[in-house]
């Protein structure tokens, strides 16, 4: 799931500061560009690596008949330029609360 997540964000010019991929949450610290709003960033992630993923994977069609891989929840949060090393920690060392 990481590699198709950077690739999407690569064709859409998403920068991947700091990723973590667990069984249940994923973690991406990002920077976008000025006139794409955390909304489309979050759409384009979800939507395009789940395509990626059924597309390399198509045995899990079975798991996720519906072709939902990704739950509808989300967060989203700017940081300020000092702010990114604090996001890049808390996302190396949190871990799953379900684990």
């Amino acid at each position: 799931m990481e590699a198709c997540v950077r690739r999407k964000a690569h064709e859409h010019g998403i920068k991947i500061i700091e990723i973590s991929v667990e069984n249940e949450h994923i973690r991406v610290v990002m920077k976008l560009t000025l006139s794409m709003t955390p909304s489309w960033a979050l759409q384009i992630l979800k939507g395009g690596s789940s395509y990626l993923f059924f597309r390399k994977k198509p045995n899990c069609r079975l798991r996720y008949p519906k072709g939902h891989f990704w739950s509808s929840g989300k967060f989203a949060s700017s940081v300020g330029f000092i702010e990114v090393d604090a996001a890049r920690i808390y996302v190396q060392n949190k871990k799953s609360p379900h684990a």
